[in-house]
């Protein structure tokens, strides 16, 4: 690239021409010689210096050397994006891999980071949920009698599933029929004066 922007002008060569030349160069360099995972790395790191002037780590030579297995847990965190980067920055490790919820792993520019990151997808049980069909209403008579209406407990809930209807939430212990299912406990809620959607 140096070599470029020396020899062209001489040869009548624009500069913004040479210039383009050199980082076409340099782009190519980097493509053929950095891994993805180390440019996303670079670039998060520099992002991070900026928002945090100083990164304190305790006891950093406990930390095994790159190489060797080693499992953080790092709890809670504050932002699920920032958080890996800041851990992999205290600890020194870059061939660090982060559990990431399999939701953000189908976001396009998330998930596509996370991927080159090697990042372990996860799905959570809020991520899995759908909305029910109908309306239920819980049995005052024993607390654990599901009742449904328009419902259609038979093709879209099975034992062990968790049910949100209401201020309510409850284990499925086993369906009975299309409108009916019994619940592992009582709700804490209790039970409902109506029919609600679940």
């Amino acid at each position: 690239a140096i070599t470029v922007t020396a020899c062209l002008p001489p040869l009548g060569v624009t500069p913004f021409r040479t210039l383009a030349a050199a980082s076409l160069l340099v782009f190519a360099w980097v493509i053929l010689n950095v891994s993805p995972r180390q440019l996303v790395v670079s670039v998060v790191f520099a992002a991070v210096e900026i928002f945090f002037r100083e990164i304190g780590t305790r006891g950093q030579f406990k930390v095994p050397p790159e190489g060797h297995p080693c499992i953080f847990i790092c709890a809670p965190h504050a932002n699920q994006f920032l958080d890996p980067f800041v851990v992999m920055m205290g600890v020194g490790r870059l061939d660090l891999c982060f559990l990431v919820a399999a939701k953000s792993l189908r976001r396009r520019i998330v998930g596509y980071l996370a991927r080159k990151l090697g990042s372990i997808p996860v799905e959570r049980p809020q991520d899995c949920m759908q909305r029910g069909e109908g309306r239920v209403w819980l049995s005052p008579a024993d607390g654990v009698s599901l009742q449904g209406q328009g419902t259609r407990f038979t093709a879209a809930v099975k034992p062990g599933d968790t049910l949100l209807w209401g201020s309510s939430s409850a284990e499925v212990k086993a369906v009975r029929s299309d409108d009916s299912l019994v619940l592992v406990r009582r709700p804490a809620a209790g039970a409902a004066e109506a029919w609600l959607p679940f």
